[in-house]
């Protein structure tokens, strides 16, 4: 995976001729040289626009080139008027292709249309070649087939990955925010690796994003990873939650609780205590099966007593309705007592999640207090005066009159005992809602019974005002009764039984899915990356060294596993470094990431194009280092190209017998053709 630069043309067509020039590029270092003004960086960010990268140069729409390519030009003393312009750019990639560029910069054609052919058109302009039209600059370019972002990474042969958002949602990591760290211009690029990130495309860590994906970290890989599986256990837990809340629904038909059921998933299945339903009857809970066999008994002796008629039941029928009315008030006052039971446990609760609120406020407030006395603040600090720094009362530590108070608890002292209060307090209200869950059940059943009472009282009012020699009407409903609660507990429990091979899925679903998670490594990063990190670490120390950085000692820099850039004990360099050291440090980086990727599996195009590297007044012995240090690019197959203006002879000298490409301009670089 790389891209090599072969030609550039510039063409500029005007009312009193054709300018422009041509530039052909070979692999190792190679130094295009002009005086200042002259048109080095019109080439620089000539290759940019033609490479549709212009976004990475900042928001605007206006085109990224000087006004020899869109006004005017000067040919000696002469000011000439620009007609039309175009790009057009010839590159290579690691399998041999070609692919010739060609975009207008004004003229008759939209800028935003790039013609491409799939060959060395430049090299062999009689060769008939496939063409085809792509779009730069416009929403889709970089995920659409017919955008040219999506072309040029299929050519160097990346998958860009998506990324998120900082507003949710999820775009492609774009060419414009990883090519900072192979191109740099002039004019934003040297204030710190990575400077010209074009952050308005709202990509949340967009620089660490970038290197992470040029090094070819397995970090990116388990990130996603990672958030594919914290995916997969909330599906898991909402699934739980709707079975659970499936298993409530048929469980207050029969007024039933569920007992050894955890709130969260289990890994651990089958469960060593068993789940299991209980239902409240007779004023107890018992498990369902007992309550099921209890109605069935029941119901097997009824079958076997003829159904009597009402003449015959008047006795029984008198009896059981005193009883029922007996039941009734009973149950009722149950019932009523219950209820005020269940709203003094409800204000409990209301009371408790109020004083959880205000021991919060007391919490905040006190470690407010202890953040500004941390930070030497004695500002309204009366605590030495017996004043609470968070309710302004006069403290003591005893009930008894003293003639001289010793001091209050100090707030560490204080925070402490505030926490455990909150922690007391936190589980009352988990047991004050276990309370309440189970006397809201029993309330329920009571209820139900309640109603039943009053059908029975009914039926057999119904049974003593019938003809003698009808059925009795109480008997009758009490069959039908027993019956559908032996159904609709025999529903309840096959309902449970099949509910919980579905908990199981869910169990052996989430075991996987934490056994998946634990195999991640903890800091997100593989023993590849480390390995990866720790030999850009190494090239950036031996580069500073050798570039004569001194701000500090460079030993002490590291390549942050957290950023990947470089730090020190943790931090960014900042203000720590000189302006010179920090132009040395943006040169040993982005280096260092071009001769690792010659070793390593990386997403690098294995080419680096700096405009004017010598930033501020950098040593001449630091750039001579950096220019034998890049000399050695051709040794590895790669290609970095310098636009500088140091004057010539400075640079034969400085690279006296190294294999190195000078393009070398006199006057102006766009001149007549």
């Amino acid at each position: 995976m790389s891209l090599r630069l072969r030609q550039l043309h510039l063409r500029v067509q005007t009312g009193e001729g054709l300018f422009g020039t041509r530039i052909q590029f070979n692999d190792g270092l190679v130094l295009l040289r002009a005086d200042n003004t002259m048109g080095k960086s019109t080439c620089v960010q000539a290759i940019i626009y033609a490479l549709g990268l212009e976004k990475m140069l900042g928001p605007s729409s206006t085109i990224p080139l000087p006004h020899v390519m869109t006004a005017y030009l000067n040919d000696g003393e002469k000011e000439i008027r620009v007609l039309e312009s175009e790009v057009l750019l010839e590159i290579e990639n690691h399998k041999g292709e070609s692919l010739t560029i060609q975009r207008s910069v004004i003229g008759e054609r939209d800028p935003r249309l790039v013609s491409t052919w799939e060959g060395a058109r430049l090299t062999n302009p009689n060769e008939s070649l496939p063409k085809r039209d792509f779009y730069a600059r416009d929403p889709g370019s970089a995920q659409n087939e017919s955008g040219f972002t999506r072309k040029l990474a299929e050519f160097v042969g990346w998958q860009l990955p998506m990324v998120r958002r900082f507003n949710g949602t999820e775009c492609p990591l774009y060419l414009e925010a990883v090519c900072p760290l192979f191109v740099v211009e002039q004019k934003h690029g040297w204030a710190g690796i990575q400077s010209n990130l074009p952050t308005y495309f709202g990509i949340r860590d967009m620089a660490k994003r970038c290197i992470e994906f040029v090094l070819n970290l397995d970090a990116a890989r388990l990130a996603d990873e990672r958030q594919r599986l914290e995916q997969e256990e909330t599906i898991l837990k909402n699934r739980w939650k709707n079975l659970t809340n499936a298993a409530g629904t048929y469980l207050r038909l029969v007024n039933a609780r569920l007992l050894g059921l955890p709130e969260q998933p289990s890994a651990q299945w089958p469960l060593s205590i068993i789940p299991t339903i209980e239902v409240f009857q007779d004023s107890e809970w018992i498990e369902v099966e007992r309550a099921l066999d209890l109605i069935k008994d029941k119901y097997f002796q009824l079958e076997q007593t003829p159904i009597v008629t009402a003449g015959e039941a008047s006795e029984s029928a008198r009896s059981q309705l005193e009883t029922a009315q007996r039941t009734l008030a009973d149950r009722e006052l149950i019932a009523g007592e219950l209820l005020e039971e269940l709203q003094q446990e409800q204000i409990q609760q209301a009371s408790t999640n109020s004083r959880l609120s205000a021991l919060g406020e007391d919490l905040r407030r006190n470690k407010d207090a202890l953040k500004l006395r941390s930070f030497g603040s004695n500002a309204g600090w009366h605590v030495i005066e017996h004043v609470c720094p968070t309710c302004q009362q006069q403290l003591a530590d005893t009930l008894l009159l003293q003639g001289s108070l010793e001091n209050p608890m100090s707030v560490e002292e204080n925070i402490t005992f505030v926490e455990n209060q909150i922690k007391t307090f936190k589980q009352l209200r988990e047991n004050a809602a276990s309370l309440i869950a189970r006397k809201e059940s029993e309330l329920s059943t009571y209820r139900m019974e309640i109603e039943n009472v009053r059908i029975q009282i009914r039926s057999l009012r119904q049974t003593l005002l019938a003809p003698t020699s009808s059925p009795s009407i109480e008997a009758v409903r009490l069959r039908i009764d027993i019956e559908s609660r032996v159904r609709t507990l025999e529903r309840v429990i096959s309902d449970f039984t099949e509910s919980l091979e579905s908990f199981a899925e869910v169990a052996v679903a989430w075991r996987g899915v934490l056994d998946r998670k634990r195999n991640l490594p903890s800091n997100g990063l593989s023993a590849g990356d480390r390995n990866k990190l720790r030999r850009l670490e190494t090239l950036l120390r031996d580069q500073l060294q050798e570039f004569g950085f001194n701000s500090l000692d460079q030993d002490t820099l590291e390549i942050s596993t957290e950023s990947y850039r470089p730090t020190r004990e943790g931090f960014d360099l900042g203000f720590d470094l000189s302006a010179s050291d920090n132009i040395r440090t943006i040169w040993a980086f982005l280096q260092g990431l071009l001769e690792l990727s010659a070793v390593q599996p990386m997403n690098h195009f294995g080419m680096l194009l700096f405009d004017e590297p010598r930033q501020q007044e950098t040593a001449e012995m630091s750039f001579e280092k950096l220019l034998v240090r890049a000399a050695t690019a051709k040794k590895r197959g790669q290609q970095i190209v310098f636009a500088t203006s140091e004057p010539l002879a400075n640079i034969q000298r400085m690279i006296n017998g190294l294999d190195v490409q000078i393009i070398n301009y006199t006057g102006r670089v766009i001149s007549r053709i």
